[in-house]
C-alpha cells in the first residue's frame, strides 16, 4: 500500500497478511505506541469451505524494525458458535495462523473468539448477519481533470427499517487492491444501492481486465473498525489506531460475515 511521506513519518507498517479467500491487508499503528501488542485478524463467513475461516495473530513492531511482522506462535484460539453450542480449538497451519477444522459461517449465528497469548487473555464476539442478495453489478467510467476514474455499481436492495453495514473488496485480474470500503445504510435504509466504489488508478487497468467485487454483510463491530481504519489511513489529518472490537487492548478485529461475489470485465 502506498503512502505519501508525511503519512509514512507518522505511522509505520503493522503487518501484512494474505488470508487466502478474504486477503486481509494492512494496519497502521501510531508510532507513539512503541509497547508491543497483539494484533488479531479473525474471520469466519458462510463461503464454503474451512479455508475461509482464520484467525490470524502477530504482534506489533516500532519504525525501526521497518515494517516487519512478527507472528505470534504457540497461542491457544477457541471459536465458539454460541448459537449451536458449539466450540473448537483452531490448529495453527502456518506461524502466527490458525485454523478451524469445525466451524462454519452461518448467518443469525453468533460466535465467540477467545485467545491466549503471553499470559494473557482476549475475547470479542461477532453476530453473521443475514444474507442480503447482491443482485448485479456495473462498471461507468469519469474523466475527472483529465484522469480516468473507473467507478463500479454494486447493486442490492438493503432492508428497510433495519441497521445494516457493508464491506467491498475489489479484485482486478489476480490482484486484490488494498481499497476498504465500508458503508452503513443511515441514508439509504430499504433503498435499492447506487452508490460507486471508486478505482482512481487508470494504471490499474490494461484492458480487458477481470474485477471482482466481494459484498459482505458485516455487523456493527467490524464497520466501526473498518470506518475507523479508513479514516486513519485514508483521508484524515490526525489519524489514529481503528477502533477494535477486541478486549484487554487487543488490536485488529473480529468479523463474522456473508460474503456474494459479482465479477465484470472492464475494456
Amino acid at each position: 500500500m502506498h503512502r505519501n511521506s508525511s503519512l509514512m513519518k507518522k505511522y509505520a507498517y503493522l503487518f501484512s497478511f494474505l488470508l487466502l479467500a478474504s486477503c486481509e491487508k494492512v494496519i497502521n499503528i501510531d508510532l507513539n505506541n512503541a509497547t508491543p501488542r497483539l494484533v488479531i485478524q479473525g474471520n469466519i463467513t458462510d463461503a464454503p469451505g474451512l479455508l475461509s475461516h482464520h484467525v490470524l495473530l502477530s504482534q506489533t513492531t516500532d519504525f525501526s524494525a521497518n515494517g516487519n511482522t512478527n507472528p505470534v506462535t504457540g497461542a491457544v484460539v477457541v471459536v465458539t458458535d454460541s448459537t449451536l453450542n458449539i466450540s473448537d480449538t483452531l490448529l495453527e497451519t502456518s506461524p502466527g495462523d490458525y485454523v478451524t477444522q469445525n466451524i462454519l459461517g452461518i448467518s443469525g449465528h453468533r460466535y465467540l473468539l477467545f485467545v491466549q497469548s503471553a499470559g494473557k487473555s482476549y475475547t470479542a464476539s461477532s453476530q453473521m448477519p443475514e444474507v442480503i442478495p447482491f443482485d448485479s453489478l456495473y462498471n461507468q467510467k469519469l474523466n475527472i481533470f483529465g484522469n480516468d476514474v473507473n467507478q463500479f455499481v454494486p447493486v442490492f436492495q438493503d432492508p428497510a427499517g433495519v441497521k445494516n453495514f457493508y464491506r467491498f473488496t475489489i479484485q482486478i485480474n489476480d490482484s486484490l487492491q488494498n481499497d476498504v470500503e465500508a458503508w452503513d445504510d443511515k441514508l439509504t435504509d430499504g433503498k435499492l444501492n447506487s452508490r460507486p466504489i471508486t478505482i482512481g488508478n487508470s494504471d490499474l487497468f490494461r484492458g480487458d481486465d477481470t474485477v471482482i467485487i466481494q459484498m459482505r454483510c458485516i455487523d456493527e463491530g467490524a464497520y466501526n473498525f473498518f470506518n475507523t481504519f479508513y479514516n486513519a489511513t485514508g483521508d484524515a489529518q490526525t489519524p489514529a489506531n481503528p477502533t477494535s472490537n477486541i478486549s484487554n487492548g487487543a488490536l485488529g478485529y473480529f468479523s463474522a460475515y456473508t460474503a456474494r461475489n459479482r465479477t465484470i470485465i472492464v475494456p
